[in-house]
């Protein structure tokens, strides 16, 4: 669930896919998981039970959906939830 969607492919095929490898982009985008986990008080992909699930939605390019108001009630910013979403750049360079 904070695992960046690259490293999915690391212990496969890592000989042939330098951006398989853990990196500083692999670390923000973990990095944007934590900071959704901190402020929302849930996992990301929370509304999915299985971890299978989730591996699927990394690989098919979808992150994370807004928490809301999440556990503890307040409402995450327009300008934190951008910050994430740039975190969870698809391109690792792009992080």
């Amino acid at each position: 669930r904070w695992m960046a969607p690259e490293l999915l492919l690391y212990e496969v095929n890592s000989a042939n896919c330098p951006n398989c490898l853990p990196s500083c982009a692999s670390d923000i985008y973990s990095f944007g998981c934590v900071a959704l986990e901190l402020y929302s008080g849930r996992v990301p992909f929370y509304y999915k039970s299985n971890d299978m699930a989730v591996v699927l939605n990394l690989a098919r390019g979808h992150r994370p959906r807004h928490p809301g108001c999440g556990q503890y009630g307040r409402d995450m910013p327009d300008e934190l939830w951008e910050i994430i979403g740039q975190c969870w750049a698809q391109n690792p360079a792009d992080r």
